[in-house]
């Protein structure tokens, strides 16, 4: 599924930042495995900046990365790369062009007839991404965290910038039976760079919940107790039951920004038989 980011990607203009993205590319991609660079600059590469495995063919591709910006590659370039590129050990089965540069219908021409030349003899079959290509790759799902982590700074920042994140979800709750439906939001706030409690400050860092049936709002504490949610939840047995799911949680923030959203926690005999306990002592 493509992801919509709504925004342009800009170029990248810088060589050795240019081939990380397309290492992380080549290393996100389903098909390979293995993927790594090849030596280091001023070594002799043999026209392969990255190489990597083909997970079912077990052939080893290359990628030679071109960073353009603002003319065009050539034909002459591509040429030269393929030449040296006969040199990789192992033979590789393709080799890529990976380039800022736009999409040029001449050079795709190109390389089509280079490629149909080399298979003939029974050498590396040969293609190009260009920018428009990469920018494609950058707004699928499958490389979301590649294009969060080179553009990170065209988004807002929730846990950097103080915001919250929430989720909605749908709890039924019970003893024995399901009896009674919540709609709530449970939520965190974000804090950085203060490590002051004072005014607003108080209220950063910390878990909330939204009970959207009787309009009432809650902080609570992690391990939460009964009292913590008294004014969010009107119902003693519900806030017992409340209570006790939010606590089997294992991991509150990974709760909170997972995509399910319906659950149920029914009260055992034993654990009705606590909460009337507690309820008498009291």
């Amino acid at each position: 599924m493509s992801n919509s980011f709504g925004v342009e990607i800009p170029r990248i203009v810088n060589e050795e930042v240019f081939e990380n993205l397309c290492l992380d590319l080549v290393w996100k991609n389903s098909k390979y495995e293995n993927s790594n660079r090849n030596g280091r600059r001023g070594q002799r590469q043999n026209g392969v900046d990255i190489f990597a495995r083909e997970r079912e063919s077990l052939n080893w591709i290359g990628v030679q990365c071109k960073v353009k910006a603002n003319g065009a590659i050539t034909n002459n370039e591509i040429k030269h790369e393929i030449k040296i590129a006969l040199g990789f050990n192992p033979q590789l089965s393709k080799l890529f062009f990976y380039t800022t540069a736009k999409r040029d219908e001449s050079i795709q021409s190109f390389i089509r007839s280079e490629a149909d030349h080399h298979l003939a003899n029974r050498l590396f079959d040969i293609d190009i991404l260009f920018w428009n290509d990469i920018e494609d790759m950058l707004k699928d799902e499958e490389y979301t965290l590649v294009h969060y982590k080179y553009y990170r700074d065209l988004y807002t920042h929730i846990e950097d910038d103080g915001f919250y994140f929430g989720k909605l979800i749908r709890l039924t709750v019970g003893y024995r039976i399901e009896d009674t439906d919540y709609e709530l939001l449970i939520g965190k706030t974000f804090q950085k760079g203060s490590d002051s409690y004072m005014n607003i400050n108080y209220w950063k860092n910390v878990y909330y919940i939204m009970n959207f049936h009787e309009r009432t709002f809650e902080t609570f504490p992690l391990p939460c107790h009964e009292s913590d949610l008294e004014a969010a939840f009107k119902y003693r047995r519900d806030r017992y039951i409340i209570t006790k799911f939010i606590n089997s949680i294992p991991n509150m923030d990974k709760f909170i920004k997972s995509t399910e959203s319906e659950f149920k926690f029914i009260l055992t005999d034993q654990e009705f038989q606590d909460f009337l306990s507690a309820y008498k002592e009291e």
